[in-house]
């Protein structure tokens, strides 16, 4: 099948004008295409290469929309579309796992339809097919160990070839078993879609990811080139204003790791009101809330800002949690009692006591006229 047959096959459409452009160098005869170099020989440096080209999209997404990255996503999902229940979909499956983040972010027209339309396919055909496995990878499978993920191809591929970095990997046979790549394809569904499928680990969705990333960064002191860090601060504080209430426990634990950061370094006194404007409706749906705990039954929360903020953004999100309870903290430190109100409505008010005291001290008590320029 050529090139633009597969593409037609996917219904691709774009308004992207470089997309129109390298659609039309990769039809003409010769022209360039991640098939040729893979075809049907997935091994040795033809893999290495295929799979080093989808780690550079999961590493570097977010720079920029790319059109490069649309056809290497595009000749990903191509292939699984030509055969998605063929015996090479494993690699093209596990492939748009790694690259679907990207496909969250800024794809081109029409590449996230094509991804979740060859993606469906394959899970109806591989889910058909028969198995006697009483357990599959993808089943533990979650965001965490998408990265170890990239060194499963080469001994996927390759049938003897020893298990780089994992010190315990599951049978060959489990993981190349139709209905394990059909879980991976729903994985990959999920992440393109959160909640869209069943029978999957929960898993962060990638804003939450991204969240996590920059909020770490910025309390390490090494901010993003692209993050503005006082409205990245303020921002928490509107996050927790407006937070659903299966979210707000976790957004008052975001505020509290960086209200550190707040409070020695702000600029603008509006950053500080903000965080404050967010602690004080939280305390106002936490109203007069008590609980039956001892008083040593609460946890200890971490005093470092970068695994603070990362444990408030997990606990604001369902698979965050999810992800809390199985860890070993979760299990020394149940879920229940980090998530009691009368806990969390305590750690507010500390740090609302501590960002009015900074504020007062900084801008003056109650006179808005002292603020910094907020430009």
């Amino acid at each position: 099948m050529s090139l633009q047959a597969r593409y037609s096959a996917l219904e691709i459409t774009t308004t992207s004008t470089k997309l129109a452009a390298l659609f039309a160098m990769r039809a003409e005869p010769g022209g360039p295409s991640c098939f040729d170099v893979v075809m049907f020989d997935v091994v040795g440096d033809s893999l290495d290469a295929l799979v080093e080209s989808w780690e550079e999209i999961r590493l570097c997404y977010q720079d920029s929309a790319n059109a490069e990255y649309d056809l290497a996503v595009l000749d990903c999902v191509a292939k699984l579309a030509e055969e998605p229940g063929g015996e090479q979909a494993w690699l093209w499956v596990l492939g748009s796992v790694i690259t679907a983040p990207y496909l969250t972010w800024l794809p081109g027209d029409g590449v996230a339809d094509a991804a979740v339309k060859a993606l469906r396919a394959a899970d109806a055909a591989l889910r058909a097919q028969p198995c006697t496995h009483v357990s599959h990878p993808y089943e533990t499978h979650t965001d965490e160990d998408d990265e170890i993920l990239l060194d499963v191809f080469s001994p996927l591929a390759n049938e003897g070839e020893e298990w780089e970095g994992w010190e315990e990997p599951r049978p060959r046979e489990e993981w190349l078993c139709p209905r394990n790549v059909a879980g991976f394809a729903r994985i990959a569904l999920d992440i393109l879609d959160p909640g869209s499928v069943a029978d999957v680990p929960a898993r962060l969705p990638a804003e939450a990811v991204e969240q996590i990333d920059v909020l770490s960064c910025l309390l390490e002191g090494y901010p993003k080139w692209s993050t503005d860090v006082e409205d990245e601060i303020a921002s928490q504080g509107w996050a927790l204003s407006t937070a659903d209430p299966e979210e707000l426990a976790g957004r008052v634990l975001v505020v509290r790791a960086v209200s550190w950061h707040a409070i020695w370094d702000t600029e603008r006194k509006s950053v500080l009101d903000d965080l404050i404007e967010g602690l004080e409706k939280a305390l106002a749906r936490y109203d007069r809330v008590s609980c039956e705990h001892d008083p040593d039954d609460h946890p200890r929360l971490p005093n470092s800002g970068p695994i603070a903020a990362e444990q408030g953004i997990l606990l604001s999100y369902a698979a965050g949690r999810a992800r809390y309870e199985r860890s070993p903290r979760g299990r020394e430190e149940p879920l229940e009692a980090l998530l009691c109100p009368a806990f969390i409505a305590a750690v507010a008010q500390e740090s609302l006591d501590s960002l009015i005291k900074c504020r007062d001290q900084r801008f003056g008590a109650g006179d808005a006229s002292q603020s910094n320029v907020d430009s």
